[in-house]
């Protein structure tokens, strides 16, 4: 195992400089500074450049991942190249820069676009194309404070932070040639399906010590299958706020439209056809009341089922 990069999210360390907000707003064009986030860059345990040249960041994940590919060309390898942009602050190689008709942010994307190409060239390079997966996705919609800089979900609804379809509807590309076929699949998917699905492409045992809610999709990738994945549980916070099944999803909770506001409860449940209706603009609860309550019953089963723990992520404090 091998790690180069930033550990955490690249807005963090932010030790001096503007409201980068509130610059966006003034002025789309603002460029930040990278003396402004004092986040160190990793290699290993080892910090090599603190703050990071963000400017450069993009460039040399995809660097580093070239090389990391060459290295062991010869047995089996997993890269995980998750870049620090399009997250906030937005910093590109000057060679990107005013590329894009999309402002920063577009320039941000080509250059990501360029990564891919990069990486996708080294694996026909070395005639591994054919012997290996390469998986293009996002963790989330854009964020909708930092408007231009943040992104845009074009006609979903809302963005990041939210259970609505623009925080949580992301493209997604499987690519491997020979093996997956070329086409368009719309049936529900989850990135958390790719642990089930990675599983069974390389023979590896799931564990059986626990209730999974990973769903196996090589039967979609291989075989032109339908997905096996019918239903989707919108949590956030510890609070499950709607669930999808098939084309309906229902809201009984909700955040405010812009990400990380207060949550609301409607007065009652709130019914979307995604098929016909991709942005939630028209609620249809009161139309098909035997649906809401389906969904309402699939949803009171799914948090019976659930064994509450302590949070994984909590540190405990010692005097």
């Amino acid at each position: 195992d091998t790690y180069f990069g930033i550990p955490y999210s690249n807005d963090m360390d932010k030790v001096d400089g503007p409201n980068y907000r509130a610059e966006v707003i003034k002025d789309p064009s603002y460029y930040p500074e990278i003396a402004h986030f004092n986040v160190p860059l990793m290699r290993n345990e080892q910090i090599v450049e603190r703050p990071a040249d963000q400017n450069t960041i993009t460039r040399r994940y995809t660097e580093e991942a070239i090389k990391f590919i060459r290295a062991n060309k010869e047995k089996p390898f997993f890269v995980y190249l998750p870049h620090s942009m399009p997250h906030i602050p937005l910093f590109a190689s000057e060679e990107f820069r005013g590329r894009s008709i999309r402002g920063l942010f577009g320039d941000v994307i080509e250059e990501i676009d360029w990564s891919v190409g990069q990486v996708l060239d080294t694996l026909c390079e070395l005639e591994l194309a054919e012997n290996t997966l390469v998986v293009f996705s996002s963790d989330n919609g854009p964020w909708l404070t930092f408007r231009t800089h943040g992104g845009s979900a074009g006609p979903l609804r809302a963005g990041k932070g939210t259970t609505f379809e623009g925080g949580q509807r992301v493209p997604t590309i499987f690519w491997w040639p020979g093996t997956v076929q070329p086409g368009v699949v719309t049936d529900l998917g989850s990135t958390l399906d790719l642990m089930a699905t990675f599983a069974a492409l390389t023979g590896a045992a799931l564990p059986t010590d626990r209730t999974l809610d990973s769903y196996d999709l090589s039967g979609v990738l291989l075989s032109n299958e339908k997905s096996p994945r019918q239903e989707m549980f919108y949590w956030t916070r510890a609070e499950l706020h709607a669930v999808r099944s098939g084309p309906w999803k229902l809201h009984t909770k909700m955040r405010d439209p812009v990400n990380y506001g207060r949550t609301v409860t409607p007065e009652k449940p709130e019914l979307y056809q995604l098929e016909y209706d991709i942005s939630e603009a028209y609620n249809v609860a009161d139309q098909h009341p035997q649906i809401v309550e389906r969904l309402l019953q699939m949803m009171k089963e799914h948090q019976a089922s659930i064994q509450p723990h302590e949070d994984m992520l909590a540190i405990p404090l010692t005097e």
